[in-house]
Formats: structure tokens, C-alpha cells, sequence
């Protein structure tokens, strides 16, 4: 899939440019300035990366994580996704780009969605139109977005196995407006078949 291969050339190399960008057109860079690409992207919120005609809207934001979120599906039958990628300032570098969580494949026990500490559950796993596009302008227009994903492990003292927070991730939320962009969603998925029609109006 393109935006797999394409994240993995993307995003390596060390020199520092003069300006942080918003839109980056890939099919008009250099291989140069490809392997340079993470020194230029925003880092205050939402990129819009250009490749082969196609949007990718992506999140750098947070130092150790790379966030791909499809909201706005040029094609309605499919579902929106969302993608988080270790970046390759996450511990020794050794799982830079590599998948932590696709919401297509999600192996946590639960993962919540919070903007601004506004509560929206998960979004992507208990899709249902209205309440999915509630949550579409409250991430245009808010400052900060946390996903936490949690884990069921056993507590020693009642026996019981309880949800256990693994791990919380903040971005920002700058550039909201490349959230209504079209976005090929038909990617990230084990196989590529379409929703059921109670949520193609989306």
C-alpha cells in the first residue's frame, strides 16, 4: 500500500531546514529532500503529504509517534481509519516506522479518544455516523488531542483482571482544516472490502 511504503522512505535523515511546512508535495521532491522531509514537516499539528496524486494527512507532533487519520473518505463505503507509526526518535531508533496500532487491527482492550478532555470513547471501532462527525469537528477545532490505550492485566490484591493504561499520546491540533480533505480510505485493511451500506452516507 502507498502510504506503508511510502512512510518508511519518507521520514529518515538529520539536516535542519529554515521552515516548517504544512503541504508537502511528494511527487515534486527530490530523493534529497525526501530523506529530509521529517526536518521541514509542522510540527504544530495536521500535513497534508502529497503522493501520487493522493492525500495523506499526518500528525508529527509527537516526537515518538507518527499519526495517519483518514476522516474525510473520498469513497463512503469504506469506514475511517486511523494509523500510529513508532518515528524514528522512539527509544534506540530500532522500530522507527514500524506499526504500533491501525484501527482496522486493534489489539488493545480499549482505546479512548479524548480533545481538549472531551470524552469520545473510540470513534473508529463503534463507528455510527452522527456521533463520528461530532467528533470530526470537535478534532478541527480543538488544541490538543490524547489517545490512551489500555491493556487487561490481573490485580494481585482482588484476583481480577482490570484494564491497565499501557500508554497515553498527546498531539496537537493545528491546521484542523486538512481534516476535510478527501483521503483514500480504502487502505490499512486486511481485506479491502466495503461497509455495509448503514454507514455509507458518511
Amino acid at each position: 500500500m502507498k502510504y506503508l511504503l511510502l512512510i518508511g522512505f519518507l521520514f529518515f535523515g538529520n539536516t535542519a531546514f529554515s521552515q516548517t511546512m504544512k503541504v508537502i508535495n511528494a511527487d515534486d521532491m527530490s530523493d534529497t529532500d525526501l530523506e529530509n522531509i521529517d526536518e521541514i514537516v509542522d510540527k504544530d499539528g495536521w500535513v497534508n503529504i502529497i503522493f501520487e496524486g493522493e492525500n495523506s494527512i499526518r500528525n508529527f507532533s509527537n516526537k515518538e509517534y507518527i499519526l495517519t487519520i483518514l476522516m474525510n473518505c473520498s469513497d463512503n463505503t469504506y469506514l475511517p481509519k486511523f494509523l500510529i507509526e513508532y518515528s524514528k526518535h522512539y527509544e534506540d531508533g530500532s522500530y522507527a516506522y514500524i506499526d504500533f496500532v491501525i484501527s482496522v487491527s486493534n489489539k488493545f482492550t480499549k482505546t479512548n479518544f479524548q480533545i481538549d478532555e472531551q470524552d469520545f470513547g473510540d470513534p473508529f471501532s463503534e463507528f455510527e455516523k452522527e456521533s463520528f462527525m461530532v467528533f470530526h469537528q470537535a478534532l478541527k477545532s480543538g488544541k490538543l488531542l490524547t489517545i490512551s490505550f489500555y491493556d487487561t492485566a490481573l490485580n494481585p490484591e482482588t484476583g481480577d483482571h482490570e484494564l491497565s493504561l499501557n500508554r497515553s499520546l498527546d498531539f496537537k491540533l493545528a491546521n484542523g482544516e486538512f481534516l476535510d480533505i478527501p483521503v483514500d480510505c480504502n487502505v490499512f485493511n486486511p481485506s479491502e472490502s466495503p461497509i455495509e451500506e448503514a454507514v455509507d452516507d458518511y
